[in-house]
Formats: structure tokens, C-alpha cells, sequence
């Protein structure tokens, strides 16, 4: 089970994502948007267990979502829009799959002042991400 709990559509109130393994064959993937009286249900494509990672991608105190869709080899960004559904901002990282269980970190390596992501991967072709 995954649970991130994070402000997925910029409105200030806290929404949470959960992911639960029903079975050995069914992965459920659901993020909760709370809309002040209720919450929103909102259905996202299923990542594999050791994902998806919560991140401001853009710089805009925004949560998106990275993961690598399940049946697929290519990574994704899933970012909640204003009305509710999501929209998969690019394709990343062709050739390489997220360990399971994985290692993340956020950290500033290149002194901009900004996070960036390093992660356990399986295998890393250099030429996949230039």
C-alpha cells in the first residue's frame, strides 16, 4: 500500500493518493482531491508498486506525479489539472526501470538552488536521457 498525501491541484486543501495491491493481479491507483464538502475520485493510470514519486517538477508548487506506466518502458509526469482530471506532461527516461523497492533523493547537485532527482535504477543507458 502507498499513500502520499499532497496538495495535487493547488486549491490549499490536502488530497491524498492511495495505491493498494488488491491481489497479485490487480493494482488499484486512485487520487482523493479534496473539494471542501467531499472529496473528488480520480482514476490514474497504474504504475508499478515502487512508484509513483510526488515531486514539484515544474517549480511551481504544483505536486506532479513520476512513474513508469505498468506494460510500458517509457517514464511519465501525471499532473492533476483544474477540473479534476490529469494530463501526462512528458516521456522520459526510455531504456532504464525504477528498482523495486527503490532509493530516492532529492538534493542540489549542480548549486541552482534546486532539488534534483536521483534514483535506483535496474539498468541506465547514458544515451537515454541526452
Amino acid at each position: 500500500m502507498v499513500v502520499i498525501t499532497a496538495d495535487f491541484n493547488n486549491d490549499g486543501n490536502l488530497d491524498v493518493l492511495l495505491q493498494i495491491k488488491e491481489s497479485d493481479e490487480e493494482l488499484i491507483q486512485k487520487v482523493y482531491l479534496d473539494v471542501g464538502d467531499g472529496y473528488q475520485v480520480i482514476n490514474l493510470p497504474l504504475s508499478n508498486l515502487a512508484q509513483p514519486l510526488a515531486i514539484d517538477y515544474f517549480g511551481n508548487f504544483t505536486v506532479s506525479l513520476f512513474g513508469q506506466t505498468i506494460g510500458s518502458k517509457k517514464f511519465s509526469l501525471w499532473t492533476i489539472t483544474e477540473n479534476g482530471g490529469f494530463i501526462s506532461n512528458l516521456d522520459m527516461f526510455k531504456g532504464c526501470s525504477l528498482a523495486d523497492p527503490h532509493a530516492n533523493a532529492w538534493v542540489d547537485l549542480n548549486g541552482d538552488c534546486k532539488a534534483g532527482m536521483i534514483s535506483l535504477v535496474l539498468k541506465f543507458r547514458l544515451d537515454s536521457v541526452l
